[in-house]
């Protein structure tokens, strides 16, 4: 009985080792040389990575979807630079989804559909739509979603004291000296970091609440005449004080301050995640 036990074993584990040393030529197959019609074929069935971000698969169908949409928009002229940069886009991408979660930073439907449907009253936007092989859940999932997460990240980014120190210290010296009785039309024009600002010395005049810009319109919306409030934004920092209130005009006055570079504290993150390539560009 032990005799027939060694017998059966033996070529389950030949039958195992050729399986394995198939596995890998495949794999080495398909991670070298250039991007066949038939890897293609491959990637686009098969979930195979093109990179782990801390651990986390990066699909190479996601690739593939940008790689054939730079095809379409470039008559299929594409270089390797190119595909370098579609590369680390998506990893960009990665590193912001990652954050954004660790940090509870989310997209919703709505929002999606909310963008989605402004994109759809261009007139061109549907053709382009169907030119670049995209759905509308393709398109919601693989476009607008990531640059949504983009922007929340950064309006959080604008949030942070402790990553903005001198937009905050400026701004709480400024609301101090509000609360003090100084003129915020005389502060506008002297620290207001646009040219519009300055002129005009912060006054936005009387705007409905649906002409603010969404990050700003809630917050904007709870103020009360002759409250300031610093709000961040996309941009970096909003100091706003609702001067009167007439129905739902709002007059409003502003001095806007920049906050620290969010590319670099982003490029900084990136560099902290643990990313493995596993594509050969040529």
């Amino acid at each position: 009985m032990p005799k027939l036990r060694i017998n059966f074993l033996k070529p389950l584990i030949w039958a195992l080792l050729f399986a394995v040393i198939v596995a890998v030529a495949m794999l080495v197959w398909l991670y070298t040389g250039s991007l066949s019609t038939a890897k293609v074929k491959i990637f686009q069935k098969v979930p195979l990575p093109m990179a782990l971000v801390n651990g986390q698969p990066l699909l190479m169908s996601a690739f593939l979807t940008r790689y054939n949409v730079a095809q379409l928009s470039s008559n299929g002229s594409v270089n390797p630079q190119l595909k370098i940069s579609i590369y680390n886009q998506l990893i960009k991408e990665a590193v912001v989804a990652q954050t954004a979660s660790q940090k509870d930073i989310s997209v919703n439907r709505a929002q999606i559909d909310f963008e989605y449907s402004a994109l759809q009253s261009q007139s061109n936007f549907q053709p382009s739509l169907q030119n670049f092989g995209f759905d509308p859940n393709s398109f919601k999932n693989d476009v607008i979603k990531p640059n949504l997460l983009l922007q929340h990240l950064q309006i959080w980014f604008n949030s942070q004291p402790n990553l903005n120190p001198n937009a905050y210290a400026l701004a709480n010296d400024l609301i101090t000296q509000i609360n003090g009785g100084q003129d915020m039309a005389v502060l506008a024009g002297k620290y207001a970091q646009n040219l519009t600002d300055k002129g005009s010395e912060g006054d936005m005049g009387f705007v409905q609440i649906t002409d603010i810009s969404p990050e700003l319109r809630e917050s904007v919306s709870e103020l009360k005449p002759g409250e300031t409030k610093i709000i961040p934004g996309l941009k970096g920092l909003y100091l706003i004080i609702l001067e009167e209130q007439t129905g739902n005009s709002l007059h409003l006055r502003e001095i806007f301050l920049p906050t620290a570079n969010f590319n670099d504290w982003l490029e900084s993150q990136i560099k902290n995640f643990n990313i493995i390539n596993f594509l050969k560009f040529n």
